[in-house]
């Protein structure tokens, strides 16, 4: 049998840390396990439908009086068109569509949606310029936005909208909540080693916190970091964590590109 070499699995005899929720960590944990990785899954979060549906529901029986429908996540996606099938409702065709991050605009482009716009920086503050941009200071004020989202998110998009004078419905899309867990699992699980742990989310970073306690620091303070995002990378240095892999694009195929580099940069 012939051995590989570094070269043919990049990743052999790093131990790595996926925090996803464990629906959505498939297709990374077979990426960076076809490289040679040991993967350790450690979902940190839990999606769920919203506590109730009725403010969703409220936005869908009067969803023509929206200018514009954004979305900053696949979740978002999926839980809004979800319950719009479920209420037998569909999009006016004036209704515009924009979506933060191109795995966001390529799963409304799958279920059939046009994605009126998508801007470059794959963060809420780009999405802002880019509506400025696009539609201009002076009709934003006249613009109505509904934002189906996390029960939890950042606030500059839709301040900085209605600070314009748009009006800005955010609505409960869906939950990230703590899962279940067991912490002397969690800790014995980091025990053995961990190369890097790998965020995909702000929620990520705040849920690992909570579940390893005052330990967190500790147990991670050997792994190398990585985060899928500006957005996530912040958290985590609020954590007191040292990011060293963030890629240029928010995606998993990007990001564990820039695992490959950063591990064939610095193997020795």
């Amino acid at each position: 049998m012939r051995h590989k070499k570094m070269s043919d699995s990049p990743l052999n005899g790093w131990r790595i840390v996926v925090t996803r929720a464990q629906e959505q960590s498939g297709t990374i944990t077979e990426q960076l396990s076809n490289l040679g990785a040991t993967v350790i899954n450690i979902p940190t979060i839990e999606i769920c439908p919203p506590a109730t549906w009725a403010e969703i529901d409220a936005a869908i029986q009067k969803i023509s009086s929206y200018d514009w429908l954004i979305f900053t996540s696949t979740n978002g996606v999926d839980f809004f068109f979800r319950r719009l099938r479920e209420l037998n409702a569909t999009l006016p065709p004036r209704l515009k569509v924009c979506a933060v991050g191109k795995i966001t605009a390529g799963r409304l482009n799958a279920i059939g949606i046009n994605v009126d716009l998508t801007p470059t920086e794959n963060r809420g503050e780009g999405l802002f310029e880019a509506l400025k941009e696009t539609i201009g200071d002076d009709r934003l004020s006249k613009m109505r936005f509904l934002f189906p989202r996390a029960q939890e998110g950042r606030e500059e998009l839709p301040d900085g909208l209605r600070q314009l004078g748009a009006l800005v419905d955010v609505v409960e899309a869906y939950r990230t909540v703590l899962p279940a867990f067991d912490k002397n699992e969690i800790t014995k699980r980091f025990g053995n080693g961990v190369d890097l742990v790998v965020f995909s989310s702000p929620s990520s970073v705040k849920n690992l916190a909570a579940m390893l306690g005052e330990s967190f620091n500790e147990v991670l303070d050997n792994a190398h970091i990585a985060c899928i995002g500006p957005t996530t990378s912040e958290q985590a240095n609020r954590f007191g964590l040292h990011v060293v892999i963030e890629p240029a694009e928010q995606n998993s195929a990007k990001l564990v590109e820039e695992i490959v580099n950063f591990r064939l940069r610095n193997a020795g």
